[in-house]
């Protein structure tokens, strides 16, 4: 920076100094007046100097912003069109899903650690919001979940290393492998099994969101490492193919971590679409959350903070199903929504819901609650990636997978086994509750709160204190102190300069005295080029020490804020919008 400084303000004088110089030494010679007229145009010249290395710094940062965009730009796409919605094939034979002879990959090796890492985070959630409901830290803690078992305790999890990932072949890359799935108008899927084993996976097919792999493909790059170029040359293979997943209408998704947005509770559920007050009464009830409307301040026009933060994990999982419920499509997918809930809530949500009001809509469930298996139309068993097992909970409650969630299916207690023996037919009396669901009161509300202050509507006063604080706090004045002295020195630098210009170019004086006048001058330019530089950096140290010290104690009040006060109802971006683009301003604005 100092060099840079130095030569910008170093080029003017030089300019000036090299003209004369030659024209003197040509022995031509100029009267006063046509001199400094010469002089105000090579000096007019200095500013357009100064901006070539600014233009030419600006110009190299837009170069490496263009770079990154191209990169981002032409980043590798999945093939949109391997999803097929309202198949005319698929209603032929009366499916919702159909898949056949199909490999699915994400580009890479499956990292088994992170599900795990995942499970182990939402078992711990589970553990915390429990205590929390015990010590009533919670305002709203109704629906906490209880333990779930693993369903293959003896299935591999071993994480892959990098080394591994750099020599991984093609082969392995592969998470979903022979994919035959037939799946008819209104059924009830469960898929069930271990960490790592595909479940996740499976869903993500069906949505189209994985690359497709045909045998051919997966012979012809079978030898080849999983790098950069097969990668591209995959996914080139990969957008040939179209239609390789016919579903036999419109979807809607429920993932495993539930996607909130910064917007209401009404917000999140509509999801854009147009407010039916019925239907969306019914679906308040039936992903129960009325009890947490009449709590919430302002009801369904309450403002749910940053990835949810104002909102427990099962209440976020149930609005993420509402969204679902309230969309009404023809096949719903959901990835383990119901983990995060209360058993009560939980069967709740099952019986009116899933086998109620759903009832007659295509459902795939990935789940670990295996206390309801019995209670779907089929079971999907995935292992390592394939479907090991597809039939009704009837066929396969003899196989060894089965006997496993047998031994928890008999942990349910007694009490709910002798309740659930009264009933004749669950889904009869699901569908019997769901009549019998009268909406005395609607859940629209016409006011809300508002978490998140509009941050154009911020009133910020600085006081001169604020001021003093910056500019002199914590010995920064010395800074100054040695720089305003320096400052006048420069300027008396330069106008020293042009006066000796002057006696230069009045010829009658200084025939004689060219050599002298010429140190003289070249002297005056690089003692103001020199002060110049002293007196910037001087100024920027100045300011970066403040602009420390001011960060350190934003870093401090940050750490030290109330989570409810500020974090709940500040967003992220704010925060480092704060700590990126003001303090660069500090540091490089005031600088200059």
């Amino acid at each position: 920076m100092a060099s840079n400084v130095f030569i910008i303000f170093t080029l003017g004088p030089a300019l000036i100094l090299t003209t004369f110089s030659i024209f003197f030494a040509s022995g031509n010679t100029i009267d006063l007046g046509t001199g400094f007229a010469c002089l105000q145009v090579l000096n007019s010249l200095n500013m357009p100097i100064r901006w070539i290395p600014q233009f030419i710094g600006t110009f190299l940062q837009f170069t490496v912003s263009m770079r990154r965009i191209q990169k981002f730009l032409v980043v590798e796409e999945i093939n949109p069109n391997i999803v097929e919605f309202n198949s005319k094939e698929a209603h032929e034979q009366g499916l919702d899903v159909l898949i056949e002879k199909a490999n699915f990959s994400w580009g890479g090796l499956k990292d088994e650690k992170a599900d795990k890492d995942k499970d182990k985070k939402k078992a711990k959630d589970k553990k915390k919001t429990k205590e929390e409901t015990k010590s009533g830290n919670s305002a709203i803690n109704d629906e906490r979940s209880g333990d779930f078992e693993d369903l293959d305790d003896n299935s591999s999890t071993s994480s892959n290393s990098e080394a591994e990932e750099k020599n991984s072949k093609v082969a392995d890359s592969i998470q979903i492998k022979d994919l035959n799935l037939k799946i008819h108008k209104g059924e009830f899927i469960c898929v069930i099994g271990g960490v790592g084993s595909g479940k996740s996976s499976l869903i993500s097919a069906i949505l189209g969101d994985m690359i497709y792999m045909d045998d051919k493909m997966i012979t012809e790059f079978q030898g080849r490492k999983m790098d950069d170029t097969a990668r591209h040359e995959i996914i080139e293979h990969s957008k040939k193919f179209s239609n390789k997943v016919k579903l036999g209408g419109n979807v809607s998704y429920v993932q495993q971590t539930p996607w909130i947005q910064n917007k209401t509770i009404r917000d999140n559920i509509l999801f854009g679409l147009p407010m039916d007050e019925k239907w969306y009464n019914e679906t308040i009830e039936l992903c129960e959350l009325e009890s947490d409307l009449e709590i919430l301040p302002g009801g369904d026009l309450t403002e749910i903070g940053e990835k949810g933060i104002n909102l427990s994990g099962g209440q976020k999982a149930r609005v993420s199903l509402a969204r679902a419920v309230y969309s009404n499509r023809d096949i719903v997918l959901m990835d383990d929504p119901i983990s995060a809930l209360d058993s009560n809530v939980k069967k709740s949500i099952f019986q009116k819901l899933f086998l109620g009001n759903m009832r007659g809509k295509t459902r795939i469930l990935v789940t670990h609650a295996v206390e309801f298996l019995d209670k779907v139309d089929r079971v999907i068993i995935m292992e390592k990636g394939k479907i090991k097992h597809f039939a009704s909970y009837e066929e396969l409650k003899c196989s060894e997978e089965i006997q496993h969630i047998i031994k928890t299916l008999s942990k349910v207690s007694i009490e709910e086994d002798k309740e659930e023996s009264k009933v004749e037919n669950l889904e009869d009396t699901a569908q019997k509750m769901i009549k019998e669901v009268e909406l005395k009161k609607s859940f629209v509300s016409e006011k809300g709160t508002k978490i998140t202050d509009d941050e154009n509507d911020e009133k910020v006063n600085v006081g001169w204190g604020i001021y003093a604080k910056f500019f002199l706090g914590k010995l920064t004045w010395v800074f100054y102190l040695i720089a305003i002295p320096l400052t006048f020195l420069s300027s008396f630098s330069m106008v020293q300069n042009s006066i000796t210009i002057g006696k230069w170019i009045d010829r009658e004086h200084s025939k004689d005295k060219f050599w002298e006048y010429f140190f003289q001058i070249l002297f005056f330019a690089l003692l103001y080029a020199t002060l110049i530089t002293v007196v910037s950096i001087i100024i920027s140290l100045a300011t970066v020490r403040m602009s420390k010290i001011l960060h350190h104690d934003m870093l401090d009040r940050t750490a030290h804020a109330p989570i409810n006060l500020f974090f709940d109802k500040t967003p992220s971006g704010r925060i480092l919008n704060r700590y990126s683009s003001d303090i660069n301003k500090l540091d490089n604005a005031i600088d200059k």
